[in-house]
């Protein structure tokens, strides 16, 4: 054979090559870029759940500092600490964990100092309960209906509980 006349090159070869190729470029656009409002959407459910969590860490501290507030900030810290759980399960489910071994849930963050008064827990809540509305506007279904829940209960720890245990 000589080195100009070039190799025969049958249909199926040509078909094989050609699946190859497209195989090739589908697996490549498999991974598709996170949608940013899903991106967005997750990070104020985190945001959301640590607020929680943590107000509800500083109502069980305050607790002890704040003696005519208790019955209420025992009930803050409880419903803190159910919206906390409530936001980490829709956390979950719209970002389901990759792994599949087992971890005990343990947080790396150190514990939060209790605020300075009961005014601070305050403007702790009231913004909590801003930032759920602004959630709330911003979702729909069933993530709607959880932000504008955590957004209503919030404001009634504020206007009712905490408010009438100084009276």
């Amino acid at each position: 054979m000589t080195a100009d006349r070039p190799l025969p090159v049958d249909r199926r070869t040509v078909l094989l090559v050609g699946a190859s190729a497209l195989l090739a470029a589908a697996a490549g656009c498999a991974k598709e870029q996170p949608d940013p409002k899903a991106v967005q959407l997750l990070a104020s459910l985190r945001e959301q759940s640590r607020r929680a969590w943590q107000e509800s860490e500083q109502a069980e501290l305050l607790v002890g500092h704040e003696s005519d507030h208790a019955k209420a900030l025992r009930e803050a810290c409880d419903l803190r600490r159910a919206h906390a759980e409530t936001l980490d399960a829709q956390i979950a489910r719209l970002d389901p964990p990759k792994t599949t071994t087992s971890t005990t849930a343990t947080s790396s963050s150190p514990k939060p100092p209790a605020p300075a008064s009961l005014d601070e827990f305050k403007a702790s809540l009231a913004e909590s309960q801003r930032l759920a509305g602004e959630l709330a506007k911003g979702s729909s279904g069933y993530l709607a209906g959880l932000a504008a829940s955590v957004a209503a209960a919030t404001r009634a720890l504020l206007v009712v509980a905490l408010a009438e245990e100084a009276q």
